[in-house]
């Protein structure tokens, strides 16, 4: 979206390259973001595993911060 601003505040002979190049860095970026999704959980939760009981293997009992709704 930022891109579609940006095309159309600067001259024409620039347009056309900048616009090619941001859906470029966005399809690239959701390839290799599917690809290493999987391989990087696999290696995050190896590493966690083998940090044996620490706060990050510990289950989360409450908030930090209540959730305040409507009626409160």
């Amino acid at each position: 979206m930022f891109a579609l601003l940006v095309v159309e505040q600067i001259d024409h002979r620039y347009a056309e390259p900048i616009l090619a190049i941001a859906i470029n860095t966005v399809w690239v970026s959701a390839l290799l973001h599917g690809v290493s999704a999987m391989p990087g959980a696999r290696w995050y939760a190896g590493r966690i595993a083998r940090m044996g009981d620490c706060a990050e293997t510990q289950p989360i009992t409450a908030s930090a911060k209540p959730l305040m709704t409507k009626g409160d």
